[in-house]
């Protein structure tokens, strides 16, 4: 979706500013929000999306290399600003999901945030040293596929 009047941009499967590889297996984020504004600047909100079927999926999905590793330790990661979203599609058994995150070892200093209308997210930030890029804030949310 492109939107002149708001300078509004939703992609799904954007490559990362900065990667130069080639060929159908490039890295590419699953979606990503982005505002333009005036003389170049823009700000985004890149999301990454895993199926969540068993436990296993969540270490070695979700919370791998190729889920939140995709903006805490690639080089170049899916992006550079200071908040990113995971998104976990849950397959199966969507009540769990949200229990086993906050309590995988981790991921510390998680938090739950409650929304007015009810639901609550969990959010998480993680230092990205390596990388030489400020702490990366991570909003969670479990989706019900089930």
């Amino acid at each position: 979706m492109d939107s002149n009047r708001d300078k509004l941009q939703v992609a799904y499967e954007v490559a990362p500013i900065g990667d130069e590889s080639h060929g159908i297996r490039k890295p590419k984020a699953d979606f990503e929000i982005r505002r333009k504004f005036e003389a170049g600047y823009s700000a985004s909100f890149v999301v990454e999306a895993k199926p969540l079927r068993t436990s296993g999926d969540m270490n070695n999905r979700y919370l791998g290399t190729e889920g939140i590793g995709c903006f805490l330790e690639r080089d170049p990661p899916y992006s550079r600003d200071t908040i990113v979203g995971m998104v976990g599609y849950a397959l199966k058994g969507y009540s769990k999901w949200f229990p086993l995150l906050a309590s995988i070892p981790s991921i510390s200093g998680i938090n739950k945030v409650f929304l007015q209308s009810g639901k609550s997210c969990l959010v998480s930030e993680h230092e990205r040293k390596a990388l030489k890029l400020p702490n990366a804030t991570v909003t969670h949310t479990i989706l019900n596929y089930t």
